[in-house]
C-alpha cells in the first residue's frame, strides 16, 4: 500500500493554469480561483486507477458471494 500520496501529485503553476482557461470554456471558473490545482503524476494516474480497478473487484465479489448465500 502507498503511504504518501503526496509525492504522486504536484500543484501547477500560473502559466500551467492560464493556458487551458484561455483554450478551454470550460475552465472559466478556473481563472478565478486563489489557488492552483493540483495534477497526478503518471505514476499517482497509475495508482488511482489501480485502487478503483480493486475496488470494482471488490464491489463484484461482495455480490457474488451476497447471491451465493441469500
Amino acid at each position: 500500500m502507498i503511504t504518501n500520496p503526496e509525492s504522486f501529485r504536484f500543484q501547477i503553476s500560473d502559466d500551467e493554469k492560464d493556458e487551458p482557461v484561455t483554450n478551454c470554456d470550460r475552465f472559466k471558473t478556473l481563472k478565478y480561483s486563489s489557488s492552483n490545482p493540483y495534477a497526478f503524476t503518471e505514476q499517482g494516474v497509475s495508482m488511482l486507477s489501480n485502487r478503483e480497478m480493486f475496488a470494482r473487484l471488490e464491489r463484484v465479489e461482495l455480490k457474488q458471494c451476497e447471491s451465493l448465500y441469500l
